[in-house]
């Protein structure tokens, strides 16, 4: 393992410990036998994993017609509640693959041993505070099928056949050249919590670049693609779609906030996640989707059946 590799997952490991997602407020039922006290209003500090670039434009989904091409993709995308064994409770994105598989990240459903289960909420579209959500139709989401660390992915069984009623994302599944600078978008549930404390994490619609090795952003140990979106922490697990065919060329998960540029982003991830406490930074970034998709059909080739692998 190389210092690259080593700090990345230092990176990651944090993550699980406070700033890879976004902490709730509440009393919940967890399987109908247990009360949870979820954590107190996020700490700013330990949120800075993702980042808004400049001034915010993302906008809600709610202001799209229903018949619009964003408003029919974001349909299999929701809000994932996540509960762990010893007690606490975090908040991610997630998108539906198949009728009953979602994707997220690696941090924020890392192992069986902390995993306790997941409420999958799909039509999070408006609300005037934090806990909205809990007033809303949800999946349970209880079964860890795949959590790989690497690529920052998992993948969670959910109840009820989800993806019959809202669908699915078209995965890209073949290596592209993108560049330069395709137009990309991300679709995710947060709002501006820092400027806002309190605000409810609607379903939201961040247009994007991608950003190259000419504008001075490289791979993240040769992983990662880069790009301009507006994140906050809890957006982790969102999909990054491609503009000319809506299909998801990468799962969201890292910010970057070196005020010098990521020139040096490569070597120190880890630092540039801490460099503000406002959310504010340079970009973001994601981990593609044909590697991933490459994985899973490596790991569990059952899934080619069920689940649209990029073929």
């Amino acid at each position: 393992m190389n210092g690259i590799q080593l700090l990345f997952g230092i990176f990651l490991l944090f993550s699980i410990i406070g700033f890879g997602f976004t902490p709730l407020q509440a009393f919940v039922t967890v399987d109908g036998d247990q009360n949870i006290n979820l954590n107190d209003s996020p700490n700013i500090s330990r949120l800075p994993d993702k980042s808004i670039i400049g001034n915010v434009d993302w906008q809600s989904i709610a202001n799209f017609n229903r018949d619009s091409n964003i408003y029919k993709t974001s349909t299999p995308i929701g809000l994932l509640n996540i509960f762990y064994k010893g007690g606490s409770a975090s908040r991610c994105t997630a998108f539906l693959i198949s009728d009953d598989l979602i994707m997220t990240n690696w941090h924020c459903a890392p192992s069986a041993t902390e995993f306790k289960g997941a409420r999958f909420y799909l039509d999070f579209l408006t609300g005037k505070n934090r806990n909205d959500f809990l007033k809303t139709p949800y999946y349970d989401c209880n079964n860890l099928v795949l959590t790989y660390r690497p690529l920052d992915v998992a993948l969670l069984r959910c109840s009820g056949l989800p993806g019959r009623t809202n669908g699915k994302v078209k995965l890209e599944g073949e290596q592209r050249n993108y560049y330069p600078n395709p137009k990309i978008y991300v679709i995710h549930q947060n709002c501006d919590y820092h400027y806002t404390p309190g605000c409810a994490p609607t379903k939201k619609f961040s247009p994007v670049m991608m950003l190259s090795k000419s504008d001075g952003y490289g791979d993240l140990n040769n992983i990662d693609i880069f790009y301009d979106a507006d994140t906050l922490g809890g957006s982790s697990g969102s999909p990054v779609f491609l503009v000319e065919n809506n299909k998801v060329i990468a799962l969201h998960h890292l910010g970057h906030n070196n005020s010098n540029g990521l020139a040096n982003a490569n070597a120190d991830a880890d630092a540039d996640a801490n460099a503000n406490d406002d959310g504010r930074g340079v970009a973001n970034s994601g981990v593609p989707m044909y590697k991933i998709l490459s994985y899973i059909k490596e790991q569990l080739p059952e899934l080619r059946d069920v689940v649209d692998l990029g073929k």
